[in-house]
């Protein structure tokens, strides 16, 4: 088979999203963990509990998060973490219009999670508590934000066009469990915990329902212990957002209670990449936009232009300050910038140094 032009021998049985995990090309996925069944495994509940709050819904199944969209020549797009692979496929995973399915999905996605902090520019070195553009708690992203699975995908797939502030649900948080937070709030209903619970552990004290178009994942019973939760924390080690963390319990000690490996998901490569010439062998000839920063990370330029690679290696040979490099393609790319350059503006009242020369159009 071919995935986004690189031939591979692999075994059948594997699914598209496996076959490209192998050979180091990432394909986002929320729903999808490399330890759980596929997100149709789920056997949905009409009733569940978040806290003392009895939801009544529909046993209506769960689609996945349709972040692993990829484009079989002659067989449309798929979800790539159910698809088996065949002999003589053809797999592309990044085409203008899987972009574009995958931005949209994520947009929705967020519009029902505290997204203030992914869209701020100043967010790396940010203590989450002090917020200089004075954005309500609630509507920012919570503590797990540095080491956000969710963050990383988003970040990879790219947040765009206006999301909808997020407006707080008033979901129950509950604390009175002897080893977990569970947050409702900030759950994205990829049903993980709920897989990991039933088929990986066979204990059943979480299930998920569906009211009003939106999946809602709770427990069977008001509490865990009602539920038959036997506190082994594989729920929390799967959640790809801040919905379940611990509570007064190491890491450590929760592997050692658990007793059972859980492997990390795939995740994106660095949203940053060093700028040289090997790295640069990367990027397509192609319209787009990237930006250039220095060695603290600091953005220096943005530049939309009609040949990424030809430009890129033009700024290599010339910025000596740049130090890392992103990049994304897009037809679109004079608009583009314009639209990266008003919101650096808008937050730190002046233009990055490269782009200087514009302050009168700004």
């Amino acid at each position: 088979m071919t995935i986004d032009g690189l031939k591979l021998e692999v075994e059948e049985g594997l699914t598209i999203l496996e076959a490209a995990q192998r050979a180091g090309i990432y394909i986002p996925a929320l729903c999808y963990h490399p330890d759980l069944p596929p997100f149709d495994s789920g056997i949905p509940s009409k009733i569940v509990y978040q806290g003392s709050l009895r939801i009544e819904g529909t046993s209506e199944g769960y689609e996945g998060c349709q972040l692993c969209l990829v484009e079989v020549e002659g067989d449309g797009i798929k979800t790539s973490c159910n698809t088996p692979v065949k002999e003589g496929m053809i797999v592309h995973t990044k085409t203008p219009e899987i972009v574009k399915r995958r931005q949209k999905i994520l947009a929705k996605i967020l519009s029902k999670h505290p997204h203030a902090c992914l869209l701020c520019p100043q967010k790396e070195g940010c203590d989450l508590k002090h917020c200089i553009n004075n954005v309500p708690e609630d509507e920012r992203c919570c503590s797990k934000f540095n080491n956000c699975e969710l963050r990383k995908v988003a970040e990879y797939v790219g947040i765009r066009g206006p999301i909808p502030r997020y407006t707080t649900k008033d979901l129950p948080v509950v604390q009175d469990e002897p080893l977990f937070i569970r947050d409702y709030n900030l759950c994205i209903g990829c049903t993980r915990c709920v897989r990991i619970c039933n088929d990986v552990r066979g204990v059943g004290a979480l299930s998920f329902t569906r009211l009003n178009g939106e999946i809602i994942v709770g427990t069977i019973a008001p509490t865990l212990k009602d539920s038959g939760c036997r506190f082994c924390g594989a729920c929390v080690e799967v959640c790809p957002t801040g919905a379940l963390l611990d509570k007064g319990i190491t890491r450590a000690e929760r592997k050692t209670h658990l007793r059972l490996q859980i492997s990390h998901p795939i995740m994106p490569p660095e949203e940053l990449i060093e700028f040289n010439a090997k790295n640069l062998e990367d990027v397509p000839e192609t319209e787009g936009v990237f930006k250039l920063f220095d060695g603290k990370k600091n953005l220096l330029y943005i530049k939309g232009t009609m040949n990424l690679f030809q430009e890129l290696n033009e700024q290599l040979r010339n910025y000596k300050k740049a130090r890392y490099f992103m990049w994304e393609e897009d037809p679109m790319f004079s608009k583009r910038e314009s639209e990266l350059l008003q919101q650096f503006v808008q937050q730190h009242g002046r233009l990055p140094e490269g782009n200087s020369e514009l302050d009168d159009l700004y």
